[in-house]
């Protein structure tokens, strides 16, 4: 194997190797957004249950007929 051969190699496998590192970097970054993004997510879907929630309430209080006659006796 020539000298220049040997470099060549050596250039490339450092190159190699300077890319492998940034995308397992990149890989770890991804990762660790990614399980930010799923706190979040439950985060959400405990908001929206509360949510829910509430409307349902509202939607009873509306519906009943209690809350009709007291509004039609505020109209007159």
């Amino acid at each position: 194997m020539s000298g220049t051969t040997m470099v060549v190699m050596i250039v490339f496998i450092c190159v190699g190797l300077g890319m492998v590192g940034e995308w397992v970097k990149r890989y770890l970054a991804f990762k660790e957004k990614a399980l930010k993004h799923s706190g979040d997510s439950e985060q959400m879907h405990k908001e929206l249950a509360a949510l829910k929630s509430r409307v349902e309430t509202l939607e009873k209080i509306v519906t009943d007929e209690g809350y009709q006659l007291d509004k039609k006796i505020s109209n007159l």
